[in-house]
């Protein structure tokens, strides 16, 4: 199925969706004279840069003439229950066309923290 001109498509899940990442514009391009190991360096901003935003890469290169929209609405540490939770005010409301959705690591986790099966 090919989506269609201002579809929204939006990625659930947990962390390995969200894959936040702290980003120095300084050191964005810098390849030589790098600070040393435990240098402070000052953060810029935050970014998703996990498997979602390099699909997001994907996806906007194999269809460039459409204005597609991207949401990650991925949470590090959620469960599926935790994600079913949260999707309708999370995800549904922004009424995507298409929903990738990544969870079940922390799920999976959780069988071998046993203080914390529950979750």
């Amino acid at each position: 199925m090919r989506p269609n001109n201002g579809d929204l498509i939006a990625f659930a899940g947990d962390s390995i969706t969200e894959h936040l990442v702290a980003v120095s514009d300084a050191m964005e391009t810098q390849v030589a004279e790098l600070p040393p190991v435990g240098s402070t360096v000052r953060v810029d901003r935050h970014e998703n840069r996990g498997w979602a935003s390099h699909l997001i890469g994907q996806i906007t290169i194999a269809f460039p003439d459409l204005n597609l929209r991207f949401l990650n609405a991925g949470r590090g540490g959620d469960t599926s229950r935790l994600l079913l939770g949260r999707s309708t005010r999370d995800v549904l409301v922004h009424l995507p066309a298409w929903c990738l959705l990544s969870v079940g690591v922390v799920d999976v986790r959780r069988t071998f923290q046993p203080d914390r099966s529950d979750e």
